[in-house]
């Protein structure tokens, strides 16, 4: 039987669980959280969740900010040694 994504997209993470997704410390997440990056959701009245799809989100949009930063470096690198540029 095929298991539906967008139920899996939409799974909901303990700390431990999302921290290990993000393949960050549970610290990390937590200064994730209090910098307001990435919103966890309530449950219940004092416990947390994150939902899956919302993690995959923040990282790929920090996967394409790296890339993006190597370029711009890479970039100013060979301006730099064709003697162009500031």
């Amino acid at each position: 039987m095929a298991t539906n994504p967008d139920v899996q997209d939409d799974a909901l993470l303990h700390y431990r669980e999302a921290a290990a997704l993000l393949a960050i410390s549970e610290k990390s997440l937590q200064r994730l959280v209090k910098a307001g990056k990435i919103t966890p959701t309530p449950v219940g009245v004092r416990s947390i969740r994150f939902k899956r799809s919302e993690l995959t989100s923040y990282a790929e949009k920090q996967t394409a900010f790296a890339a993006l930063t190597a370029s711009v470096a890479s970039t100013r690198r060979e301006l730099a040694a064709a003697g162009i540029g500031g």
